[in-house]
């Protein structure tokens, strides 16, 4: 461990590492994950879902507006009006910006996933893509859930958004996700509860380093 520095490794992950073509031009990788997220909105989702392209730049505005929030619980309905959108709308196109792999859909514990479900939470796919949506600054916490729901739905795991505490897991554990700081108060009396803890090498207990969780797959 006192050669590995894992907490600068990660935060490259974070910035630029989880597209492969990265190895390509670290400098304009941002540039290029952009266009590639242009291109996927203007192109592929518009003639695959057959988006009117009218709403290509509402779909954009809402993606920068992700970027730079806390960890987003969306108001539907407000959402909807602010960018100018319909509410039935506005879900429809969530689902298709998930499947186009550029956002996360949590819905709270319990609840189902019907078409028309509002999810109890937003956040962008993965943490690369905060750097190449907006050039504002970026929420951290927003950074860290995107990296947990990622790396934890990719490894085949169920992730829900938890009644106490951040999130559940295949309905059995609930994660706390944030600093090194981070304490247990937010998951008080709850049984197989832990911290995601960023910013540390080793965990200890119940707290575990939130880069450990790109190990699992």
């Amino acid at each position: 461990m006192n050669s590995l520095k894992p907490i600068r490794l990660f935060e490259q992950y974070i910035a630029y590492g989880y597209y492969p073509f990265y190895k390509e031009d670290v400098a304009g990788y941002p540039n290029q994950l952009a266009n590639v997220v242009n291109l996927t909105i203007a192109y592929d989702l518009a003639f695959i879902e057959d988006i009117d392209k009218q709403q290509i730049r509402k779909i954009n505005q809402l993606l920068a507006s992700l970027s730079t929030q806390v960890p987003f619980k969306p108001n539907v309905s407000e959402l909807a009006k602010t960018i100018g959108m319909g509410r039935a709308t506005l879900i429809q196109y969530l689902h298709y910006l998930e499947k186009a792999k550029l956002i996360q859909l949590v819905y709270l514990e319990g609840k189902g996933l019907g078409p028309m479900e509002k999810p109890g939470k937003l956040l962008l796919d993965n943490p690369n893509l905060f750097h190449a949506i907006s050039t504002q600054p970026k929420n951290v916490g927003s950074i860290r859930e995107s990296f947990f729901v990622n790396q934890l739905r990719s490894a085949g795991y169920r992730v829900d958004l938890a009644k106490k505490g951040d999130f559940v897991i295949d309905g059995t554990y609930t994660i706390e996700v944030g600093g090194a700081k981070k304490d247990f108060s937010q998951v008080a009396g709850l049984d197989n509860a832990y911290v995601a803890a960023d910013d540390i090498e080793v965990g200890s207990g119940r707290k575990i380093p939130l880069w450990l969780f790109g190990f699992l797959y």
